[in-house]
């Protein structure tokens, strides 16, 4: 199975990197990039918002493997990570034709087997941004004093 193909990106003054990947469409690149992730929060120093940024990483990937991509591993999932000691962007692209992400987000049911992810990715992102076909997401967190959180859109429960 091929690997990531990563593009290290960083700056020469090892305060701000710039990680770019291009993985295969499976369920082994959520992990791998969730590696590489907690990898550059350790090189920054970033203890905090960790579990936040994980989960997220982790929904937009999942999302990309199994909806953008239909797990094949043929396709490609282009992941940018550009981070520094205040804030972190992540933007996942898959090669899918995209999805509807505006409206209203749905919570599922407490017996559902999906539909988590944006919900998560909502409430847990600073800003959350799709591109027009819907299948690239950019996902922002800021560290330190008070972060700017934008709240989620309103969520109707155990709608259809």
């Amino acid at each position: 199975m091929p690997l990531c193909l990563a593009h290290d990106m960083s700056k020469t003054d090892h305060a701000h990197h710039d990680l770019m990947l291009r993985c295969p469409a499976t369920l082994h690149t959520v992990d791998d990039v969730d590696a590489a992730l907690i990898r550059l929060l350790d090189t920054l120093g970033v203890t905090e918002r960790r579990f936040e940024m994980r989960i997220v990483c982790r929904e937009a990937l999942l999302n990309a493997v199994i909806h953008g991509s239909d797990q094949h591993a043929d396709r490609t999932i282009e992941i940018q990570i550009d981070a520094d000691a205040d804030a972190l962007q992540l933007r996942i692209a898959d090669e899918g034709t995209g999805f509807l992400h505006t409206g209203t987000h749905h919570i599922p049911t407490a017996i559902a087997d999906g539909g988590r992810g944006l919900p998560l990715m909502h409430h847990y992102s600073d800003e959350l941004m799709f591109n027009a076909a819907g299948n690239e997401v950019t996902m922002r967190f800021h560290f330190g004093g008070d972060p700017h959180h934008v709240t989620a859109p309103e969520l109707e429960e155990n709608a259809p």
